[in-house]
């Protein structure tokens, strides 16, 4: 049975209150028509989890959707500064609670969580002021907010073989998973070309996973070269083909980056005003993914277009 929805109706599975966690990293494979749609459906109170988040977690930020986040870095690398985020931490009255975790942290979150145990032990935060509880932003509302842990870290003798203690890590079971992948099977088999991230275990962590791809094929076609699926049609729920799904992030062996579109946002995002009129532009004035695409036109995107074997665009001028 297909999976397949519209982009517009696969997000609106999303409540407000969400729980939610994106795959790709910072400028790579980010499901950024899904960050656009929950915008466009105005969603309101998420919690997001992520490591190295970027385009998709400012606009969410800038956009007022999100409540709580647990992030590792703000920002958009090479591109600049994610303003929106660094907003709300200069903020006295908060609007957002930023709390401050590790990229290895959010990895063993989704580890954890896709394999079904509740934490997971590490020595990676011993001696740092991770392990400062006065600097955890989030300790208000643990064992209140059933979306967090009751703690962020608990330290625990290592019981087998009596070395030093570890520190346990909490998992995480994000109730909506966004992931945009090159391929997937009208059920769900998903194909990534280049780098992966966490992302099989995102898949298997979250309670409904959400895949956009540049296209969906048939099963039987995944099955060709099974060795080249990522992610089980097991661990999906909803199929979107959403071509340029990634867009303005790169997509391996489809797009690159567009320097220009994202400087454009950074400029945008200095202050809130500035923001309110991008989102106007940018979101909220196109009803669908198919308008934004529109927007941006063939030419536009023709000169982004990777090379087929390379599986990027040789000689790319970035300069801006």
């Amino acid at each position: 049975m297909s999976k397949q929805k519209t982009l517009h109706d696969a997000i609106a599975l999303v409540d407000n209150g969400s729980s939610i966690a994106f795959g790709g990293w910072t400028v790579v494979r980010g499901a950024m028509a899904c960050a656009r749609e929950l915008v466009r459906q105005e969603k309101k109170d998420l919690s997001i989890v992520g490591s190295m988040s970027g385009p998709h977690s400012d606009l969410l930020i800038g956009a007022g959707l999100i409540k709580y986040a647990e992030i590792s870095y703000h920002g958009h690398e090479v591109f600049g500064s994610a303003y929106n985020s660094l907003r709300e931490l200069q903020k006295k009255e908060k609007t957002v609670v930023i709390d401050d975790i590790t990229i290895t942290d959010y990895t063993s979150k989704v580890l954890a969580g896709a394999m079904g145990i509740p934490f997971i032990p590490s020595y990676i935060h011993k001696g740092s002021d991770l392990m400062n509880m006065d600097y955890d932003m989030l300790k208000p509302i643990r064992g209140k907010n059933p979306k967090f842990p009751k703690l962020k870290y608990q330290t625990m003798a290592d019981p087998f073989w009596g070395r030093e203690d570890v520190v346990l890590i909490p998992a995480s079971n994000p109730d909506f998973a966004f992931i945009h992948v090159q391929e997937v099977g009208e059920n769900g088999t998903a194909r990534i070309s280049g780098m992966e991230g966490a992302d099989y275990y995102l898949a298997a962590a979250g309670k409904t996973t959400i895949v956009t791809a540049e296209k969906v094929v048939s099963e039987e076609k995944m099955a060709e070269q099974p060795q080249l699926n990522t992610i089980p049609a097991t661990f999906v729920d909803v199929v979107v083909e959403a071509p340029y799904g990634a867009f303005e992030t790169q997509c391996f062996g489809y797009y690159e980056n567009d320097p220009y579109y994202i400087k454009n946002y950074i400029d945008a995002s200095r202050s809130e005003e500035t923001f309110k009129k991008w989102l106007d532009e940018w979101v909220y004035s196109l009803k669908d993914h198919d308008a934004f695409i529109d927007k941006l036109g063939k030419a536009r995107l023709d000169e982004l277009k990777a090379d087929p074997v390379l599986g990027y665009r040789k000689n790319m001028k970035r300069k801006i």
